[in-house]
């Protein structure tokens, strides 16, 4: 991967988290690293970038200090490899069909998407930026396990912007195991590892989120496959206060048959779609600004 990608996916999250370069030197400061504000403004730029011992081990608390996955940065630091390769922490709702990548990917996992698991309920939180643009995405399930020793899912996602790098953060009761990328459509496939083994008919709480470096792409709709029958889902899409929908809808797309689309009251700070023993198929918020 170029210098230009680290440094565009660095100035990327240097401004999606409004962070002064002041401020990040302190906090670097204040964990025992030091970098000087000149320093992270050639990262940045592409000037110069990190590649001496202590400056690469400054880079891991500076992914830290940005709350992004372990590696995420460094990775950008090396020439890309063949598809599939890994990128990060990286998940996101799923979107029946799956393209073909998406299957690829998830077979190199080798786990079922039956998993043994089933969603009791699943609720998404999104947010939409300021300037339309997709931001943190939070999955929160809860999963029984339908048979001994079920420990781990699958999760995945293909971004709407071809040049958007996404990833995931583990949140609780689950963290990230493997992840594969490939980098032409783009698609992600991960797994996502539970704390400990569950026993026939326990239950679980997990929550992860996910986020986007360098997308440039307007969102306009958030959507949630559901393969198998699940007993409640929970959908919202949080605008930021100067980016309200002017039209709104919830749509639900069946496997077979025409989708129905129910028009939703704008603006409004937040759409929510909320649907008790819903039906396999595809549940969606779509907005627009006019």
């Amino acid at each position: 991967m170029s210098n230009d990608e680290f440094a565009s996916t660095l100035r990327s999250l240097i401004s999606t988290r409004g962070m002064p370069l002041e401020t990040i030197r302190a906090q670097l400061s204040q964990r025992g690293f030091r970098l000087s504000v000149t320093t992270l403004s050639y990262w940045q730029s592409g000037r110069s970038r990190p590649e001496r011992a202590a400056s690469l081990e400054a880079l891991g608390e500076l992914e830290r200090v940005l709350n992004v996955p372990p590696g995420f940065l460094i990775a950008r630091l090396t020439e890309p490899a063949p598809d599939p390769a890994w990128v990060g922490e990286v998940a996101g709702p799923e979107f029946p069909p799956l393209r073909r990548g998406v299957l690829e990917l998830l077979d190199r996992l080798q786990l079922d998407l039956g998993e043994g698991l089933h969603r009791v309920s699943v609720h998404d939180i999104a947010e939409v930026h300021a300037d339309r643009t997709a931001g943190l995405h939070v999955v929160r399930q809860v999963l029984r396990a339908e048979r001994d020793g079920i420990d781990r899912f699958a999760v995945w996602y293909t971004p709407d912007d071809r040049h958007a790098i996404p990833y995931v953060q583990a949140r609780a009761n689950c963290r990230l195991g493997r992840v594969y990328e490939l980098r032409s459509i783009p698609a992600i496939a991960a797994e996502l590892c539970l704390d400990r083994p569950l026993r026939a008919g326990e239950t679980v709480m997990t929550e992860h989120a996910m986020e986007s470096v360098r997308i440039g792409v307007p969102q306009t709709e958030m959507g949630r496959g559901l393969p198998a029958a699940t007993e409640r889902i929970t959908m919202e899409v949080r605008f930021h206060p100067t980016a309200f929908p002017v039209v709104a809808s919830a749509c639900f797309r069946p496997p077979e048959g025409a989708p129905t689309v129910t028009p939703l009251v704008t603006p409004a700070s937040t759409l929510r779609f909320d649907v008790e023993n819903p039906e396999p198929g595809l549940y969606a918020l779509e907005w627009g600004w006019g």
